[in-house]
């Protein structure tokens, strides 16, 4: 009788020590880039990132695939990067901090410090939202702020800013496309970028990420057959921008 309990007590507790193993294999995951951080099947990987999901988050630790030496560290609220969380250090192969970011609220870059190969301050940045603008300062190979040098930029935006996008979204977004497209419920969200150039065209345009069920494509084509944009700025001058949107669809149940 003694020996069925022992036997039963250790199946119990094998069983619950295989099932919390293969719990935690479960939030643990890797995946594979290519050089521009193109999502990439293995052998073909410059980059490879383990992924370790707490509750929403995501703790992503990058690698260099040749030498194996630390890449990043961050955390995320997904798995394509697109919502920062906290702070993200990138750091070059040689082990020095290559730069330093601090993500705000909504997940997107509001500090930024950038480091030399050899580990001297080059640039720093920092969002002042109440002008909507980019300030910061430059530093010459020594780390010494160049005199004068105070620079700033608004970035580019879409006419009539936040409120004018919004518009332009309930207008002519087709919100239905991934529910045509059988999704099931939830929420897909699509980082697109593209270039503005000094005249507000847009071009180059490409899905950063691809949720699936037609939102990639639907995401671009907003973008592509919209109005022109209001150049970016920078210190008093129109300049090429980068920019990167958001643009989220959301299926309900029934």
């Amino acid at each position: 009788m003694n020996a069925k309990i022992i036997l039963l007590a250790f199946v119990v507790v094998f069983t619950c020590m295989v099932f919390t193993k293969t719990k935690a294999q479960q939030n643990v995951f890797t995946k594979y880039y290519d050089s521009l951080w193109k999502p990439c099947v293995k052998k073909q990987a410059f980059f490879y990132t383990k992924m370790v999901k707490h509750d929403t988050l995501y703790q992503c630790t990058s690698y260099w695939v040749r030498s194996g030496k630390l890449n990043s560290m961050a955390v995320y609220a997904d798995t394509s990067f697109n919502k920062g969380v906290g702070t993200m250090t990138d750091y070059y192969e040689s082990g020095i901090t290559k730069d330093s970011v601090l993500f705000d609220e909504k997940g997107y870059s509001s500090l930024e410090y950038d480091y030399t190969e050899k580990g001297v301050i080059k640039l720093f940045i920092l969002y002042d939202k109440v002008n909507d603008k980019w300030l910061g300062e430059n530093y010459d190979s020594l780390g010494k702020k160049i005199p004068g040098y105070f620079t700033y930029q608004e970035a580019a935006k879409f006419p009539g800013g936040k409120e004018g996008w919004q518009k332009y979204l309930v207008r002519h977004l087709r919100a239905e496309v991934p529910t045509d497209n059988g999704a099931p419920p939830g929420i897909y969200t699509v980082t697109v970028e593209f270039l503005v150039d000094t005249e507000g065209n847009i071009s180059e345009v490409k899905a950063d990420n691809d949720p699936g069920f037609g939102t990639a494509t639907e995401a671009i084509r907003i973008i592509e057959q919209g109005p022109s944009w209001v150049p970016a700025v920078q210190n008093d001058k129109k300049v090429i921008y980068r920019q990167k949107q958001q643009i989220t669809f959301a299926v309900s149940e029934g």
